[in-house]
């Protein structure tokens, strides 16, 4: 058998139960990349940026003041409907450090 860089051939004799015999034979084909084809450039590059922002500030770019808002109305409001008795009472405030708590959680690893 002879092994060449676009084809390898490996055969393999497998029992299967009662003494019935199987040869597989096993090809790797390497795939025909055309190398020749251009790669575009980057013709514009990134604005400076004049401040160095906080992690809160970015999180206001997702998160904003209405966004907190409806989440907030929507939880009481879930809350209060699955149980009149005890409503949640969920503050703005509140679920920022919700979601702070769970932000830092999936950054920082602790040891078990």
């Amino acid at each position: 058998m002879e092994n060449s860089s676009s084809e390898f051939e490996q055969k393999i004799t497998e029992n299967a139960g009662g003494g019935d015999q199987r040869k597989l034979a096993w090809k790797t084909l390497h795939a025909n990349i055309d190398h020749s084809r251009k790669i575009p450039e980057l013709k514009w590059s990134i604005p400076q940026s004049r401040s160095i922002r906080e992690p809160i500030e970015y999180f206001c770019d997702f998160f904003d003041v209405d966004l907190l808002s409806l989440i907030t109305g929507q939880s009481n409001l879930y809350a209060l409907q699955t149980d009149p008795q005890k409503p949640l009472q969920l503050t703005k405030p509140e679920l920022e450090r919700i979601f702070g708590t769970v932000l830092y959680m999936s950054l920082v690893v602790l040891p078990k």
